[in-house]
């Protein structure tokens, strides 16, 4: 092998690695701060954020052995584990590698760029899931990792700094310019499937080498304002939201050759903390209120315009121009990305079954983890395969969002069981509630409930069923004194016609809390008479803050309900089975 060749497979392999450690490790911090403030364990959870720092302080002192090392270790790691917490604190050590690496591929870049692309694929073959989380492209993940691994264990010479303007470009990406689904999710584009998963995946990846191409002969001032502008897309909830957003990604990957990849020594610590302090920012716009970011929650439009303006601006002075060949090199991406984006249409195009009884669950999905920060994706896709639930009502559903490493649950649930689904989500386009169902289901309306913390939804839709079932699926809040407001806002968009006969979801209440348990039973029966131990657990923890209510002039009748206990969320599902009149 040439040593052309091998410095555009090591590109390549940087590219994938680039964006997957940035996911992983956002995603392993906020999963290992939730426990310590949600649940009071006392996990180390800044090690992620110290390695990080330490590992951008000596970047430039490292040799391209260590980084090969670092490579071998974040392959194994994924190979061997999808425990978030964990990988996390490899993942920070590769992230300034990989920015110190694209600071010396000079024209070799547009491979980094089909690293991303390939990254796509990956998530188009984890059918919009964390490509960790599926042995099939965890394997092919660790595979590319390890070759990257063994490229850099040959290589001679210390890695160069990496400039300030690299990381701008990371968070830019990071953001969720680089995901498909969150391109869709922000642009509020709340029921979509995998048919149109698949073809915004292509489309942004031939977005990348498109802008690139004509990029070459736009002067650098006119892309940056142009990238400033479409940055606002965030604000336009339609299809041209998406447009604007997916050609921002592409101008975005376009401009990063025609600025300075290589900086001083003091760049890489100002650029870790920025990547930190924003990071934190963008979680705090999800969970701003629980974690103490009340000012952010719902603002991860301003961060997207500022990071947009912060990169365009650093562009334009660094400016430089770069030889690239573009055709050649998009080629075997673009390739990999059509053949992954056949292979999912054609293996998941499931059909469910209904049956004469009505089986209804109410599972909390704890965006995309078990208790432990484990993904759950996988084994909750099993679950539901070996249990057939009929309709499934979802509360903590994330759509793709920064601190679930941009998973995409409506979609993957739906992808791989068959179930069509409604989606309200209430922070940002991509964190809410979902109902699914094997039979036709239509959207009546939503609420969003009077919160003191994290705003709480609620939503109601119709099944078809034989005949009209409608339903009611809420998350409520922390506080007693929040739930007993809540209580009589629900009841009032329970009760308006029409009815709802089913009311369910995450109470996060006792049974024995008046104020609003006690409230809603005058109108609807649990229909549990013996009411479960718990349905909530962490460690010690357990409470019981799940129900399925009946209303109580309803024609259903119980026929059988039951608690499963997984640890697949922190959560158990419960299951109730209905016959049909």
């Amino acid at each position: 092998m040439s040593a052309t060749d091998r410095e555009k497979i090591l590109a390549l392999v940087v590219g994938i690695a680039f964006i997957s450690s940035a996911r992983i490790f956002v995603a392993g911090a906020f999963s290992s701060i939730e426990v310590l403030f949600f649940y009071g364990v006392a996990f180390p959870s800044f090690i992620g954020v110290l390695a990080l720092l330490i590992a951008s302080i000596f970047v430039s002192r490292m040799s391209h052995r260590t980084a090969g090392v670092l490579m071998a270790l974040y392959a194994i790691s994924i190979l061997t584990t999808d425990w978030t917490q964990g990988i996390h604190i490899i993942a920070a050590l590769v992230i300034p590698v990989t920015l110190a690496l694209l600071a010396e591929f000079g024209e070799y870049y547009i491979y980094a760029v089909g690293g991303m692309v390939i990254d796509i694929s990956l998530r188009v073959l984890a059918t919009g899931g964390e490509p960790i989380d599926f042995l099939y492209t965890r394997i092919l993940l660790a595979m590319i990792l390890f070759i990257g691994a063994y490229l850099l264990f040959g290589m001679n010479g210390k890695l160069k700094t990496p400039s300030f303007r690299l990381y701008t470009f990371l968070m830019l990406m990071e953001l969720g310019l680089a995901y498909p689904n969150a391109l869709l999710r922000y642009s509020g584009i709340n029921v979509y499937y995998l048919r149109e998963f698949v073809v915004m995946s292509i489309a942004l990846g031939l977005l990348f080498y498109l802008t690139l191409f004509i990029s070459l002969s736009i002067d650098i001032r006119i892309l940056a304002i142009a990238g400033i502008l479409l940055s606002i897309g965030v604000y336009l909830q339609n299809w041209l939201g998406v447009i604007f957003l997916a050609v921002l990604a592409g101008i975005s990957v376009a401009m990063l050759p025609r600025g300075k990849l290589e900086g001083r020594i003091s760049e890489f610590t100002l650029g870790t903390l920025y990547f930190v302090i924003i990071s934190v920012l963008a979680v705090g716009a999800y969970v701003g209120r629980d974690i103490g970011l009340p000012f952010m929650e719902n603002n991860l439009e301003v961060l997207i315009i500022l990071t947009a303006l912060l990169y365009s601006l650093l562009t334009i002075k660094g400016s430089e121009d770069r030889s690239i060949n573009i055709l050649r090199s998009s080629l075997t991406p673009i390739a990999f990305l059509f053949i992954s984006a056949l292979v999912v249409l054609v293996a998941f195009h499931a059909s469910p079954a209904t049956s004469s009884d009505l089986k209804i669950w109410t599972y909390n999905l704890h965006m995309g983890f078990d208790p432990h920060g484990h993904f759950n994706g996988r084994e909750l896709v099993k679950l539901i395969e070996s249990k057939s639930p009929d309709v499934i009502a979802s509360q903590e559903v994330i759509g793709g969002s920064i601190h679930n490493a941009y998973q995409d649950l409506p979609l993957l649930i739906s992808s791989r069981t068959g179930m069509t689904y409604e989606y309200k989500p209430t922070v940002e386009g991509t964190y809410g509630i979902a109902v699914f169902s094997k039979s036709p289901i239509h959207y009546i309306g939503g609420i969003n409930l009077g919160s003191i913390g994290q705003t709480r939804p609620a939503m109601k839709v119709s099944l078809d069923i034989g005949r009209e079932l409608t339903i009611v699926n809420v998350h409520m809040g922390l506080n007693e004194e929040e739930r007993a407001m809540q209580a009589e806002e629900l009841l009032k968009f329970s009760l308006k016609e029409p009815k709802a006969e089913i009311l369910l979801g995450d109470f996060n209440a006792p049974s024995t809390e008046e104020a609003s348990i006690g409230l809603i039973e005058k109108y609807y029966s649990d229909t549990f008479p013996i009411a479960p131990e718990f349905t909530w657990h962490w460690g010690k923890w357990k409470e019981r803050d799940d129900y399925i209510f009946l209303l109580k002039d309803s024609s259903l009748k119980v026929k059988s309900m039951e608690v499963i206990k997984t640890d697949i969320s922190d959560h158990y599902p419960m299951e109730v089975v209905f016959e049909l009149p």
